[in-house]
């Protein structure tokens, strides 16, 4: 439980870190983008200032492509050690002209801070400093030893931390891991997440002739790339949503009936999302229910495709080469480097002569999911009713956190959560998004409560 005098201080001084986190957000730290490099930079030399003129112990960590931002505060050896988790880089803004805002020129309008990163994840991770900040300047100090690893790669797929986080493990023993980069399962409904999915990316590289070639002089003895980039998309997956590769389910966790069953208690708003989205929501496999789908089973996305003539220009060619990015959400037990195994040999038997395919990963990392009673759990879920007034759902990702399961393997901790305060509607790696002002105050407190939760729990726990 939060002491009275500290969550006081929360909701009578929360608003005057806000002008701390436009400035943050006015920085254009898009990692995708090599235009915004010096940007990302920039971004963890602010970050890093800011950590320590708020108290904390922090360094800036060199990896091959954007730092590691690691801080703590607190080395007593008999208390417990909490370790958050989040990240400072944001997702490439889009096309101008689909905001309304400048992305990077934040807007406070109607309760709600209007930016890049708002809510992904630097509205976030501001909340989870305030909490310290606060919680410092009420108390002269923490309730448990914590500690920071702050990220400036998620949205590229993380191809530093894994490194990082092997070489450095002894910096990251805790006796809790809390990921904060995730949404409310729904506005009116915050959630703790006991797992995410895995991710193998590929993208599909298929060649033939060196140059594009008309299609009425060569259309009948060149094999097409483009056709067969289509036969091979075409064998990928049925009609009734079932992955075709062979060996893809032999090692799929099936959903447990208690899961079932609260997954069929989660609200479903199907109206609402055929509104929002303008299609009908549909399982994409016989059997299971979008829910289902979406939080623990194996899925199959074409997430682009690229060859030939393009719309406006079209010239009656045999493109030379044509390609394909595919991605597979896997869930606990499956192996993304098998998964990438089984995929090459099946494209493989459908390779014609006269054509070339490649194959290329372009992420990878496994699913995880933890016990729904560990203490990880608990402690957040309590901390979310103290924030928001009511229980969190317990629900798995469909998404994919590459850090737990880097954490879990390096450093062996298995108290792992995600969670996170945004709404699903904030609009993360869209046009206008933004983070609600109230939401922001609520994840104050919410941090403050896990530490307080943490030391309550396992306060005769030395950390590990």
């Amino acid at each position: 439980m939060i002491p009275r005098a500290l969550l006081d201080h929360i909701n009578a001084n929360y608003r005057e870190s806000l002008g701390d986190l436009l400035d943050f957000l006015r920085i254009p730290g898009v990692g995708a983008d090599p235009a915004h490099a010096s940007d990302v930079r920039k971004s963890a030399a602010w970050l890093l200032g800011y950590l320590t003129r708020i108290g904390l112990d922090a360094r800036l960590y060199e990896t091959p492509g954007f730092p590691v931002i690691f801080a703590q505060y607190g080395k007593t050896p008999e208390a417990p050690t909490l370790l958050l988790y989040a990240h400072y880089d944001v997702a490439p803004p889009g096309p101008p002209e689909e905001w309304t805002v400048s992305p990077f020129i934040p807007v406070v309008r109607g309760g709600l801070i209007f930016a890049r990163g708002a809510v992904d994840d630097r509205g976030q991770l501001f909340s989870v400093l305030q909490a310290i900040a606060c919680t410092i300047s009420v108390d002269g100090g923490l309730p448990v030893n914590v500690k920071l690893l702050l990220e400036g790669e998620e949205e590229i797929g993380s191809p530093g931390l894994g490194a990082f986080i092997r070489e450095h493990k002894g910096l990251l023993c805790a006796d809790i891991v809390v990921v904060v980069d995730i949404l409310k399962y729904r506005s009116d409904m915050p959630a703790a997440y006991y797992g995410s999915k895995g991710l193998l990316s590929v993208t599909v590289d298929v060649s033939g002739p060196s140059v594009s070639l008309h299609s009425g002089i060569y259309g009948g003895d060149i094999v097409n790339p483009a056709d067969v980039l289509v036969r091979i998309l075409g064998s990928l997956k049925n009609a009734d949503g079932r992955i075709l590769v062979p060996g893809f389910y032999d090692r799929v966790r099936e959903v447990t009936p208690e899961e079932r069953s609260d997954f069929a208690a989660l609200p479903f708003d199907r109206d609402g999302i055929k509104a929002m989205l303008g299609v009908e929501p549909v399982a994409q496999e016989e059997g299971y229910t979008p829910l289902e789908c979406v939080m623990a089973r194996p899925t199959l996305s074409v997430n682009g495709l690229w060859g030939g003539a393009l719309p406006g220009a079209p010239l009656m060619i045999i493109p030379a080469s044509a390609g394909a990015l595919v991605s597979f959400r896997l869930v606990p037990d499956q192996r993304p480097d098998e998964i990438y195994r089984l995929l090459k040999a099946h494209v493989d038997s459908l390779i014609p002569p006269g054509i070339g395919v490649n194959l290329h990963i372009d992420s990878c990392h496994e699913p995880f999911v933890t016990s729904r009673d560990s203490i990880a759990v608990v402690i957040v879920s309590r901390a979310l009713e103290a924030a928001f007034g009511q229980r969190p759902v317990l629900v798995r990702s469909g998404g994919t956190s590459g850090i737990v399961p880097m954490l879990k393997k390096a450093v062996g901790v298995q108290d792992i959560v995600i969670t996170g305060w945004g709404d699903p509607g904030d609009g993360e790696h869209s046009s206008d998004e933004h983070f609600s002002i109230e939401n922001y105050r609520r994840g104050i407190v919410a941090t403050a409560a896990i530490m307080y939760e943490l030391a309550i729990i396992k306060g005769e726990t030395p950390a590990r």
